[in-house]
């Protein structure tokens, strides 16, 4: 078997191991990822840089704005963006995506803080997620 093929099938499989043991993880309750506070974190409006995959990768860009408006770019080009809607819940800190590529994609929006600096991300899926961007 030719070596690319080789590490394609170790690629696919560290992928399948690591989704298994983020799920396992996630539900044994032994490991919080992000706030482990309960407190409601406050929605945060401005621009939010996208990452995604395993290694993590940039992929875009999207900003929230006030009235439960928001705009994604995936591209690097500022014209070209595709809009949306969404609805905050501050008791479970969570953006519902009502319109747009967010809804469409079928991503969640969990927010968190990581630590002490207070950084808020949004948590898309397993592997995508916003960290909020210097405004």
């Amino acid at each position: 078997m030719p070596v690319k093929y080789k590490y394609l099938i170790f690629t696919f499989l560290l992928v399948i191991f690591l989704e298994f043991a983020y799920a396992r993880v996630q539900t044994s309750g032994y490991l919080r990822i992000g706030n482990t506070d309960t407190t409601s974190i406050p929605l945060r409006l401005g621009k939010y840089n996208i990452y995604s995959g395993i290694p993590t990768m940039y992929i875009g860009k999207f900003e929230l704005k006030a009235g439960g408006q928001y705009i994604v770019a995936l591209s690097s080009d500022e014209d070209s963006y595709a809009t949306g809607t969404y609805l905050y819940n501050p008791a479970t800190s969570t953006i519902e995506w009502k319109t747009g590529f967010f809804w469409q994609k079928k991503w969640g929006g969990k927010i968190t803080s990581s630590g002490s600096s207070g950084n808020i991300r949004i948590q898309f899926n397993r592997v995508t997620y916003g960290d909020a961007a210097g405004n």
